[in-house]
């Protein structure tokens, strides 16, 4: 939750996803097991036999990329697109945080696939303005996502700059990237004098085609959707992401779903899987009605819990801002982090879903379901 205020000083909208280096394809199995059921300090002690009664019995390559593809946008106000730009563990443990699916072993494709979304306050502490970007990065290496979508990404800040001598040089994005996430994509919202901020995707997979597509309401908050495609090995279709930040107030927030259902209905087949998610801004849970209703995507916790995450204010969460949205994947495991170091890193908290590929069309509710909250 921000204020969003881009202000004067440039073109909002804009993207960059880069490709890193290989991925580690050569992991033992048994430390990639270990990824799956090791947790930090005495907490992941809990993590491990859940995870352990959870995945009993489940059946059960990133590769370099030189460039991707811009998605064809239709014509017309409900898909405006924003300008782009080419280019290229320890004590911030987020509670029950290691819980990545394996490597899939030769031949075969990813089963599970572990989903974040954070928003993290650009990367400064909500506790009298600390840095907290490069605790940020070592929480976030902690919980070994596959793909983490992120809001409030400080693209660029002179100000942060000049404040903190340690300031990362390079792009928040790339910075919390670093080598683990050898694609991402950065959309550029809110551009003002000192820099401009706005939503990223990380992925351990490459980024096949991307959009950003501009959402403000008001020249006084500026919003985007991110949208990328990915190709996860193994996986007949292309798996879509969807990363938002939607408005603080009601009617605007409507006309945003509604903005998100148009691109959706328009762009993504109804066979093809989806993740949306995201800093919806939607305590009264009424404005992302439409995803379920229309849509028939799931929200990961109101399937597990019947409630969405209580994701805000981190230091004692009452608010649910927060939520991931699927469809045509089944959802094995639901996770709020939520600990007593969060509200030193952001203002919200970072939630996770174990994810994995439908069986059949419409199976994304699966009995097998559990949330660790």
């Amino acid at each position: 939750m921000d204020d969003g205020i881009g202000g004067a000083g440039g073109p909002r909208g804009g993207a960059v996803r880069a490709a890193g280096g290989a991925r580690a394809a050569e992991m033992a199995q048994a430390e990639a097991v270990e990824d799956i059921l090791g947790g930090a300090g005495e907490g992941g002690k809990g993590v491990r036999s859940r995870l352990e009664a959870l995945l009993a019995g489940a059946s059960g390559d990133g590769c370099r990329r030189s460039d991707c593809e811009r998605i064809p946008v239709p014509a017309g106000p409900s898909a405006r697109s924003c300008r782009w730009q080419a280019k290229k563990r320890g004590k911030w443990d987020l509670v029950g945080a290691r819980i990545r699916p394996a490597p899939p072993l030769s031949g075969s494709g990813m089963e599970t696939l572990h989903v974040v979304t954070f928003n993290i306050h650009k990367g400064v502490s909500p506790l009298r303005g600390r840095m907290a970007v490069h605790d940020l990065r070592e929480a976030l290496h902690g919980l070994g996502a596959d793909l983490v979508f992120l809001q409030e990404v400080q693209g660029l800040s002179r100000r942060q700059a000049r404040r903190h001598h340690d300031w990362p040089t390079a792009p928040q994005y790339e910075f919390l990237a670093d080598s683990l996430w050898s694609d991402y994509a950065y959309g550029r919202n809110a551009v003002y004098e000192e820099g401009h901020h706005g939503n990223a995707i990380l992925s351990r997979f490459p980024i096949a085609a991307w959009d950003n597509e501009d959402i403000s309401q008001s020249r006084f908050e500026s919003r985007g959707m991110l949208h990328c495609e990915i190709t996860v090995p193994g996986w007949q279709r292309r798996l879509h992401c969807i990363n938002v930040h939607l408005g603080l107030i009601a009617p605007w927030r409507h006309r945003q779903v509604a903005r998100m259902c148009a691109r959706i209905e328009a762009m993504v087949p109804p066979d093809s899987p989806l993740v949306v998610a995201g800093d919806f801004n939607d305590w009264t849970r009424r404005a992302a009605s439409p995803l379920r209703e229309l849509l028939g995507l799931t929200e990961v916790f109101e399937h597990t819990t019947g409630r969405p995450a209580r994701s805000y204010p981190a230091a004692l969460p009452l608010l649910n801002l927060d939520r991931i949205y699927v469809r045509g994947l089944r959802v094995k495991l639901a996770h709020a982090h939520h600990g007593r170091q969060s509200h030193r890193l952001s203002d919200h908290v970072a939630l996770s879903a174990l994810l994995a590929p439908a069986t059949s069309q419409g199976d994304a509710t699966p009995a097998e379901v559990q949330t660790l909250a």
